[in-house]
């Protein structure tokens, strides 16, 4: 979970590094790229809180592989990107895509301590 978290993480704030990169390749004005970076965001904060419901009622295991490999083929889908249109397309979806781990990674590991401190309180 630790590892998954990691990479999505890494994802996430390597585009902020890469952004000359990504600025210059797209020819984007700092406005653009403002839009681009908030679009994320609240793609993000979409996609946390509605996986946050579905993870309540579903579990976690489900909400963690879906939305997953969801996001590395949008993240894939990211470097593909010619336009500044596909850009901003893409990282709604990857914001919605990696927002939705979150929850679920958080229910998971809140299952797994609870199970072992119940243990160790046992034992």
């Amino acid at each position: 979970m630790m590892l998954l978290w990691g990479l999505i993480a890494l994802q996430r704030f390597a585009t902020g590094f890469m952004a000359p990169f990504i600025v210059d390749e797209f020819g984007l004005t700092n406005t653009q790229w403002g839009i681009v970076m908030g679009i994320f965001a609240f793609a993000w904060a979409a996609g946390s809180f509605t996986s946050g419901v579905i993870t309540d009622r579903i579990g976690s295991r489900p909400m963690i592989v879906g939305p997953a490999l969801f996001a590395a083929l949008v993240g894939w889908a990211t470097g593909v990107a010619q336009t500044f249109w596909q850009f901003f397309t893409v990282r709604i979806f990857l914001g919605l895509g990696e927002g939705a781990v979150w929850p679920a990674l958080a229910k998971a590991a809140t299952q797994i301590v609870k199970k072992i401190d119940d243990k160790a309180r046992y034992d």
